[in-house]
């Protein structure tokens, strides 16, 4: 599930800081992005923004994949769906 949100955000501006992940990714984006605040909260996943632009992110074994189309759409601002990626990273 790391995976595939990785590939999302560095498709969609973020740049992937951690060159290895197993639940965490930190990201960074030099575009400006909304508050993540209340969305965060409403997607119930853990956001620590630890310097200007940059985001780390933990998920854990329940995170299903609706949870990451949710997450992946609240940091990239736009509806994302992760079905064909699923399919191309299995």
């Amino acid at each position: 599930m790391t995976h595939m949100l990785a590939l999302v955000l560095g498709e969609n501006g973020y740049t992937v800081l951690n060159s290895t992940f197993f639940d965490t990714l930190t990201v960074k984006s030099d575009i400006p992005r909304p508050s993540l605040g209340s969305g965060a909260a409403k997607a119930m996943v853990y956001l620590s923004p630890t310097e200007e632009g940059v985001i780390t992110l933990s998920l854990n074994e329940t995170t299903t994949l609706e949870k990451l189309e949710e997450i992946a759409s609240l940091l990239c601002g736009k509806n994302v769906k992760l079905v064909n990626l699923l399919e191309v990273t299995n």
